[in-house]
């Protein structure tokens, strides 16, 4: 009795300093940081209405705003060669 008695605490000992050592080789971090890139893609999807007497004004019309946007679209960095149309539409007043 005396012997398993003594082999136990030797045993739990031994993995008790298994335990301790585990824990003194621990390393914890803590940071912070951010990352910047510039964006490569954006997709707008508008609808523009230009309206007169005519189809001539009325296309008149839509054109003047359509130029205001491009204006604004080009002062933040794009190109003509970055916008398109996708559809465009003419009806009856």
């Amino acid at each position: 009795m005396r012997t398993s008695l003594l082999t136990i605490f030797f045993s739990s000992s031994i993995l008790f300093a298994q335990d301790l050592s585990l824990r003194e080789n621990r390393l914890i971090v803590y940071g912070e940081g951010s990352v910047a890139a510039p964006p490569n893609r954006a997709q707008l999807t508008f609808t523009v209405v230009g309206l007169g007497s005519s189809m001539h004004s009325a296309m008149q019309s839509a054109r003047m705003k359509l130029d205001d946007i491009s204006t604004k679209l080009f002062s933040v960095g794009l190109t003509p060669k970055n916008l398109s149309t996708s559809n465009f539409y003419s009806g009856d007043n």
